[in-house]
């Protein structure tokens, strides 16, 4: 009897082979709770991962532009920009033109966007104040 113990049933017959190590049901399911979290830990990790390389990927197809001449260091002293975009239809392409209209059907430029950027060397950051054209 090395890895098996027999018995006999209560009605007689044949014996039958049993293992002799069961594993507790307790046990089963301590090992079964293990893996399905550290598959949503591995899901979870994944997704951060992903939606971390997204945000990255979109921030990188933004244009950016440097702008010289904004260094407020040797002063400390803080700076207010005025900020102004317009909606001119004069750059739009064939596409573009004919779905919003070109520069010689709407004529002019608008004043879109209007915001004050204050630069605070001291604390290094940037506040917007967004003015809408309506109050303008």
């Amino acid at each position: 009897m090395s890895d098996q113990q027999y018995y006999f049933r209560p009605e007689g017959g044949a014996p039958k082979a049993r293992p002799a190590h069961r594993a507790p049901k307790r046990r089963t399911r301590r090992v079964r709770t293990g893996r399905i979290a550290v598959v949503l830990v591995v899901l979870v990790i994944l997704g951060l991962v992903g939606s971390y390389g997204y945000a990255r990927l979109r921030f990188s197809e933004i244009r950016k532009i440097g702008v010289s001449g904004l260094n407020t260091a040797g002063t400390n002293q803080p700076m207010n920009i005025l900020l102004v975009g317009n909606n001119s239809r004069a750059v739009l392409n064939g596409s573009q033109a004919n779905a919003f209209g070109n520069g010689s059907q709407v004529g002019g430029a608008r004043s879109d966007v209007t915001m004050i950027a204050h630069l605070d060397p001291i604390t290094h950051t940037v506040t917007l104040v967004s003015i809408p054209r309506d109050l303008f």
